[in-house]
């Protein structure tokens, strides 16, 4: 067994917040320390689509110092993952990860 002494166990089971609601410190600790993520996402083709534009799911690796994830302060709960691309590690394009990462990063600043 590769790693003696360790012991995965449920910390936290719920997957919604409430409104009002943050995540807890130590989480938001966790994820501010975490020097990669992964981003997955999945797209539920209608039926009328589904042979031009199938069902599928993606996941793609994010990595950087720790810190570069994190969580907006405003309400304690929305994940701020910034899309770099490139030579110069700038954020790519006018999408709206970088539109939601550039007002994340101004209110992180502020």
């Amino acid at each position: 067994m590769p790693f003696h002494g360790v012991s995965p166990r449920l910390i936290y089971e719920r997957f919604t917040l409430g409104d009002e609601e943050r995540l807890p410190d130590d989480v938001i600790e966790f994820i501010h320390a975490a020097d990669t993520s992964y981003l997955s996402t999945s797209y539920v083709a209608a039926q009328e689509d589904e042979n031009a534009h199938p069902s599928r799911v993606g996941t793609n690796h994010r990595g950087g110092r720790p810190g570069f994830i994190r969580v907006r302060p405003s309400d304690g709960k929305t994940l701020v993952l910034p899309n770099y691309a490139g030579k110069n590690d700038t954020p790519q394009g006018e999408s709206s990860i970088y539109t939601q990462y550039r007002e994340s990063r101004d209110e992180l600043a502020g």
